[in-house]
């Protein structure tokens, strides 16, 4: 029985929206994590149709485009499915799962950019988890 309110405690931010992925470089939006203390990155995949998709996670303090870097690796902890922590590849390995990193940088924005694989698609999608806010609730539900 969940006795404790969570929603108030986290705001999910999607940064690379559900696609196909193909062909080309898709950026994910910039997420703002300015009024947050704790982020995490979590990339959704589904089954893998060409050799390998790789993905990084980036960041920077503006919005720029052009100006965004990989985050380095001692600033991301990967879960137990993630053997990378950046630069991670899809292969047929380690699709149809859900990847999640902890980011410990300390840039106001972070994004996920897609590398896709010319020779097939991956359906996926990647979201930031902003926790612990500076001043809370963070957003009421619907009734």
């Amino acid at each position: 029985m969940a006795v404790k309110d969570i929603a108030s405690e986290i705001k999910i931010v999607p940064s690379l929206l559900p696609q196909t992925i193909t062909t080309g470089e898709p950026h994910g939006a910039a997420v703002d994590t300015a009024d947050y203390n704790a982020v995490a990155i979590e990339l959704i995949c589904g089954a893998q149709s060409g050799t390998t998709n790789k993905f990084q996670i980036q960041e920077c303090e503006t919005t720029t485009d052009g100006s965004f870097t990989a985050v380095a690796e001692a600033e991301l902890d990967a879960d137990a499915y993630t053997t990378l922590k950046y630069n991670l590849s899809i292969t047929t390995a380690n699709d149809n799962l859900v990847h999640r990193w902890r980011y410990r940088g300390k840039m106001r924005y972070v994004r996920v950019i897609a590398v896709a694989d010319a020779t097939g698609g991956l359906i996926v999608a990647a979201n930031v988890i902003l926790g612990y806010p500076k001043s809370g609730p963070v957003a009421a539900w619907d009734a």
